[in-house]
């Protein structure tokens, strides 16, 4: 993994997306394209997070996904759920 991928990973974990995509907004390959659409999901950008996991995906399979660290409410559960579909978990 390399500098800023993990750079946009832990932006990603402490909440900050606009950070996140500072680091990789410009690349094309798999694992930028993929922060780059956790990021969108995370700002609320639905369609474009998920076009951006499709293309991931498209270059290089992902092999699973998770949630962890999930509080329970229930305004996540429709962002949740898109997401999900988008990953078609």
């Amino acid at each position: 993994m390399d500098s800023l991928i993990a750079a946009a990973a832990r932006a990603l974990v402490a909440g900050d997306a606009l950070g996140a995509l500072k680091h990789v907004a410009l690349r094309e390959d798999p694992p930028a394209l993929a922060l780059r659409g956790i990021a969108m999901a995370q700002l609320g950008e639905h369609p474009r997070a998920r076009e951006l996991l499709r293309r991931a995906a498209r270059r290089a399979p992902i092999l699973g996904a998770g949630f962890t660290a999930l509080l329970p409410d229930p305004a996540n559960v429709e962002p949740l759920s898109r997401l999900s579909s988008a990953l078609s978990l």
